[in-house]
């Protein structure tokens, strides 16, 4: 396997991030409960600040897209600002490559 570089997505990645995420929906079944277009996904995480979420793609660079990360902030009214990460283990093609573990691993800190 070749090395995996983790790295902020852009406007660019918004088919990518939004074939993610189908996907992760038709794995658990729920095809219909996502209803995200891209360009919604383009408007809340590249067009509006601040932006409703920040993605970051892990990407080998022979396989391309392993996997992503979105993070996304939420208000509690017990506990005040959260934040939130989600973890897509990418493709069923390329899962088994570790995009997802490789994201978990990163170190990741929100606002770089």
């Amino acid at each position: 396997m070749s090395a995996i570089n983790l790295r902020m997505a852009c406007s660019a990645d918004v088919l990518t991030i939004h074939s993610l995420i189908a996907e992760l929906a038709a794995f658990e079944r729920e095809p219909e409960a996502f209803v995200l277009t891209p360009q919604d996904l383009l408007q809340h995480g590249f067009e509006q600040s601040p932006p409703l979420f920040e993605v970051v793609l892990a990407e080998s660079p022979t396989d391309g897209v392993l996997g992503m990360a979105m993070v996304y902030t939420k208000y509690s009214s017990w506990r005040g600002p959260c934040l939130f990460f989600g973890r897509f283990g990418g493709t069923t093609s390329t899962s088994p490559q570790g995009g997802g573990q490789a994201i978990g691993r990163g170190g990741l800190s929100p606002g770089r």
